[in-house]
């Protein structure tokens, strides 16, 4: 089909959960200040500090519309804020229930305000392809994308034309172009859908994505973390891999596995 669903429907579509590495993969800042800060040791009196008010259950009016209609929404729609639970105003977030409190907010940050239209999805998909057939085939969100969008030829050369990095004279950067050389049509659609949340391209190919495809190099305490993704902004991180062998391992390593370590 002419289409490329996101990482998280196929997630819903699989009866799988989403959680925190979603949210960090379509807006890191606000997993760096409101779900990475808080999950730190002490991490909600810091937070609270930070806000000048205590934090309790319910979602600051960005998370709570959902990501569809953060993109619609209008003025009056930014003022309100959302109960994560019922009494959500009067339960405060602590270092006991904080775990808790980032389930409930990175759900409401993915779907709250589509449920309804989500579910409708789930069920027409399941009616057509029954959810325990996937489950028994073992197939993971990314594989799904690929199977409803097709393969498409996807050219190396373009690819590398219509990309951008900071860290181009870096080993790992020079071998990650090698290695994506050498990937199936499969694999290479698996990786576009990694780093872009889709695994078809726009009209216009590589040269239409925005933002550009970026690949960035970073420096690690251990390049045993597999590479992670920001998809809000096309860009795939790489730690500071030994070896090309290293490199290709642990990329599909994160491809079989939909796998996105923390920075």
């Amino acid at each position: 089909l002419p289409l490329s669903f996101t990482l998280t429907i196929c997630k819903y579509l699989l009866r799988m959960s989403v959680n925190m590495d979603d949210v960090r993969r379509l807006d890191p800042v606000f997993f760096k200040q409101r779900v990475e800060a808080v999950l730190r040791p002490g991490g909600v009196q810091t937070v609270n500090e930070a806000l000048g008010t205590p934090l309790a259950f319910t979602a600051p009016p960005s998370a709570s519309m959902g990501e569809a209609q953060r993109q619609t929404a209008g003025e009056d729609d930014e003022d309100e804020e959302e109960e994560l639970m019922p009494g959500g105003t009067t339960i405060l977030v602590s270092e006991e229930n904080k775990v808790q409190y980032i389930r409930l907010l990175c759900e409401a940050y993915l779907c709250r305000g589509v449920r309804r239209e989500i579910q409708c999805l789930i069920q027409g998909f399941w009616d057509i392809i029954p959810v325990e057939a996937l489950q028994e085939l073992e197939i993971g969100p990314g594989e799904l994308s690929v199977l409803i969008s097709g393969l498409q030829e996807l050219s190396i050369s373009d690819w590398l034309v219509h990309s951008t990095s900071i860290s181009m004279e870096h080993p790992v950067h020079n071998w990650f172009w090698e290695v994506l050389e050498e990937l199936t049509d499969e694999q290479k659609s698996l990786l576009l859908h990694f780093v872009t949340g889709s695994s078809r391209l726009p009209p216009g190919g590589f040269r239409a994505l925005r933002p550009r495809f970026s690949v960035d190099v970073t420096p690690g305490p251990t390049p045993d973390h597999l590479p992670h993704a920001h998809t809000c902004i096309n860009k795939l991180i790489l730690h500071e891999y030994t070896s090309k062998e290293q490199l290709r391992s642990k990329l599909l390593m994160a491809l079989s596995t939909e796998g996105f370590a923390f920075a």
